[in-house]
């Protein structure tokens, strides 16, 4: 862009983009130079343009097929009070460029298209608000919404800063961490749109777990004169909260005693109460015997994740006799949280809940594990592994009883070469004791049940020998084994390290969800016929249970870790004509949305069957399907029709008003109240009676306000409103309307548009009702002459023609001539 120089003269703009200032004392030269200089920008400007139409062209999604999801993120600490507002949707995304989302667009009317428990959603506010409680541990335990990923501070791809803590101890963290757990609600921006807003929830977490171990008390069997500086391997505490500020950060080592008469363990120097220990102010007369044990604690390394990772021994620190002791009692405590970690949140989005954190950073909480000692008598030469540090690799269908190694220790007394007795370790995890078992005498290895990959820990860089397969990630995942033998009175340690490598052995699971309604079961989606093509109808989501902690899932990308996605995405399509299945979004790796493609009619068939089929990209690839049923809602879009165009009824002159005459009846080929037919009368006229009933005579039209004959609205039943005559009328010819209540126009009104681009059809029928009066014998018969004279001779004989006239009478019914 060239900017305009101050001066005086004439201004000239270009396309709105460059202005230009020619001075009054410009000579013809300067003129000239300017003058190809816009010469010049307009080349470089047209060139440009058409180099981005070509760029758009050749995108392999269009935006209108498949949009990129709108991401909308807040934080909030756990444990927040239900009904707390966290923040609102729509003023976020007011506040935002969103390239999909047109300024014209309908009003918003937010609809949760992958809704959350735990998170509530006003559609017409945009208000977000906590539904029902949020601990952290429990998304983590039972909906696996933390994950384990490599550690990114900034989606670039949406422009969101994630919630970070900096560590200021003097052994700072690699790098700063976030939250590592979030909750993720899929919404429409309004029923007509097919932008989606992504809307993320960072669970910060809270330390308000104690640090603990799978038991209460270790046992732990040393033998009598050891070497002082001998080492023995002590477990770690657990501790669910997130690392490194929440979790375990140091041990501290304190001599107890056990009181036979009250089976009670007393601690005298312990900081705080725990439940199977008693603490007392009194100075015991084993305080003044020296401590022959102190606590080696080692950081291995800090993991932004699970906090720092301990290597803890037990030291023995003086000579252990058996005689004089023989056995020790001592508490082991962890503290969690650190005292010099700054919490203060480095990122622009406001914390949800942060008086919860601030207090959270003062709380300390401590675990306590008894160790018990038991001094055992002692031989001249302890056993002694062959291989301290083993490695194995070890698929994970291996199948139960499979042997993974086989322990070697050689003894020096040749009393003890073949009673050595081999265990593993109580300071195993319980998921290595759940898994593997030990032969006492062989030390043969071997699987005791079912490995699950997502169940195995990660092994820390200082233990694993990593093979080809997980070249390329940080974290290799298996089992640390801590193996024992003794030779009932010397005990030697090793520890056998199991790499963990995946294999596809479980075929992925489809789970479908809609903002539509559906059955409790998830069986059946019911879809309105008048559903628009190309609507998004439901979302079909694709889980790979092969896949430890949702690595290739959508959740993954969140943290920004593609490492393991690779070909991880699932293939999923439809047998169903009607129906298509693409990505949710452009980069959707397990999400999946169910499209109309062909419009639906419910008077053809109102139940479609579909069958929805998803391969993974494992090897050797395996599938799953899922079957529900389609049921097609119906709208008022079908008209009435009578049975026949024209009835035809006889009914004798005479009868009292409201006698049923006849019923009609029409259909509607719509099903419930839109399927309801209400009948009127438009129109309805009758004949005059004749004395011939061969002839025809005139009509005249009835008012509509004398009415000769009704309906009812509903049955369609016909009555006399007036006793017929059949010698006033012979005929009643009535035109009968079969009407939609819920479509009725009224007269002189225009049709409504249904949004088809057309007005609607008239939703009303018409048939014509003919009433032929019979005569019924009602009128006596009558003289043409009220008196007749006539002059008779006396004595004429009987049966003599008295007159040459014929004298009659005529009756006033029909056909009675």
């Amino acid at each position: 862009m060239i900017s305009k120089r101050r001066a005086h003269g004439k201004h000239f703009y270009l396309d709105g983009l460059i202005s230009f200032e020619f001075i009054s004392s410009f000579t013809p030269l300067a003129y000239l130079s300017v003058i190809i200089w816009i010469m010049v920008f307009c080349f470089l400007h047209s060139v440009r343009s058409n180099s981005s139409l070509s760029a758009e062209s050749r995108g392999t999604y269009s935006s209108s097929e498949t949009p990129e999801a709108v991401r909308v993120t807040f934080v909030l600490t756990e444990e927040t009070p239900v009904g707390t507002l966290i923040g609102n949707v729509l003023q976020w995304l007011q506040n935002v460029n969103v390239p999909h989302r047109s300024r014209k667009s309908s009003p918003s009317n937010l609809l949760e298209l992958k809704s959350n428990k735990y998170l509530g959603l006003n559609g017409s506010s945009g208000d977000l608000f906590v539904q029902s409680r949020i601990d952290r541990e429990s998304l983590c335990r039972d909906d696996g919404a933390c994950c384990v990923s490599s550690v990114h501070s900034v989606d670039e791809s949406n422009n969101i800063v994630r919630p970070q803590f900096r560590s200021v101890q003097n052994s700072k963290l690699p790098e700063p961490v976030f939250p590592n757990c979030f909750l993720r609600m899929l919404v429409l921006e309004n029923p007509h749109s097919e932008q989606l807003i992504e809307v993320i929830v960072y669970i910060v977490d809270v330390n308000d777990n104690a640090p603990v171990w799978s038991q209460q008390i270790l046992d732990i069997e040393i033998p009598e004169h050891v070497p002082t500086g001998s080492l023995y391997k002590l477990p770690e505490a657990t501790d669910s909260d997130q690392g490194p500020a929440n979790t375990v950060v140091g041990y501290r080592l304190f001599p107890a005693v056990y009181k036979p008469q009250t089976a009670q363990i007393r601690c005298f120097q312990c900081p705080e109460r725990d439940s199977h220990i008693s603490y007392s102010p009194l100075i015991s007369s084993a305080q003044d015997s020296p401590f022959l044990f102190s606590l080696e604690s080692q950081v291995l390394e800090n993991n932004a994740y699970f906090g720092p990772k301990f290597s803890l021994n037990l030291r023995v620190d003086g000579d252990l006799d058996r005689e004089k002791q023989a056995t020790h009692y001592l508490i082991l405590v962890a503290t969690d949280g650190m005292h010099d970690f700054d919490s203060s949140p480095i990122w622009s989005l406001p914390v949800v809940g942060s008086e919860t954190l601030e207090a959270s950073h003062r709380t300390h909480h401590t675990g306590s594990l008894t160790i018990r000692v038991t001094v055992l008598d002692t031989n001249d030469q302890p056993p002694v592994f062959v291989d301290t540090k083993p490695t194995v690799t070890l698929a994970e269908n291996s199948k139960v009883g499979t042997i993974i190694y086989q322990a070697v220790a050689r003894d020096a007394d040749v009393i003890d070469k073949n009673n050595l007795i081999y265990k593993i370790s109580s300071s195993a995890s319980p998921e290595v004791l759940r898994c593997f078992a030990i032969n006492q005498s062989t030390g043969e290895v071997y699987i005791k049940s079912q490995l699950y990959f997502p169940n195995a820990s990660v092994i820390p860089e200082s233990g694993r020998k990593t093979p080809t397969h997980f070249t390329g990630h940080s974290m290799v995942f298996g089992y640390l084994i801590p193996i024992q033998v003794t030779d009932r009175i010397h005990q030697a340690e090793a520890t056998l390290t199991v790499q963990l490598t995946q294999v596809n052995t479980q075929p992925p699971k489809i789970t479908i969800s809609s903002h539509l309604r559906m059955s409790g079961s998830g069986d059946q989606l019911w879809i309105a016929e008048d559903t628009s093509i190309e609507s998004i109808v439901a979302m079909v989501n694709v889980m790979d249970p092969d896949k430890p902690f949702g690595y290739g899932s959508d959740e993954d990308n969140l943290f920004g870790d593609n490492a393991l996605r690779g070909n991880s995405r699932p293939h999923c399509f439809t047998n169903h004509e009607h129906f298509v299945i693409r990505p949710l979004t452009v980069n959707s790796a397990t999400e999946f949305k169910l499209i109309l493609r062909r419009s639906l009619d419910r008077e053809i068939l109102d139940s479609h069957s579909l069958r929805i089929e998803c391969w993974d990209a494992g090897t050797p690839p395996l599938s799953s399907e899922l079957r529900f049923f389609v049921r097609v809602e119906d709208i008022d879009d079908s008209p009435p029709q009578f049975e026949h165009s024209i009835y035809r009824v006889n009914n004798k002159e005479g009868l009292p008003p409201h006698t049923l005459i006849t019923r009609v009846h029409a259909t509607d080929a719509d099903v419930g109240e839109n399927a309801r037919i209400a009948y009127r009368i438009v129109s309805q006229k009758y004949t005059h009676a004749t004395p011939d009933s061969t002839q025809f005579g005139s009509t005249t039209l009835v008012s509509p306000n004398k009415p000769l004959v009704s309906i009812d609205k509903t049955t369609g039943e016909l009555f006399n409103e007036v006793i017929f005559d059949r010698e006033s009328m012979s005929m009643i010819n009535c035109t009968v309307e079969a009407y939609s209540p819920r479509r009725e126009v009224q007269l002189g009104e225009t049709l409504p548009n249904l949004g088809l681009g057309k007005p609607s059809p008239t939703f009303k029928a018409r048939m014509f009702v003919i009433i032929s009066i019979e005569d019924v014998n009602d009128c006596a018969p009558q003289f043409n002459m009220t008196s007749y004279e006539f002059t008779l001779p006396e004595g004429q004989k009987a049966h003599h023609q008295v007159s040459l006239h014929s004298y009659s009478a005529f009756p006033s019914d029909t056909d009675s001539w």
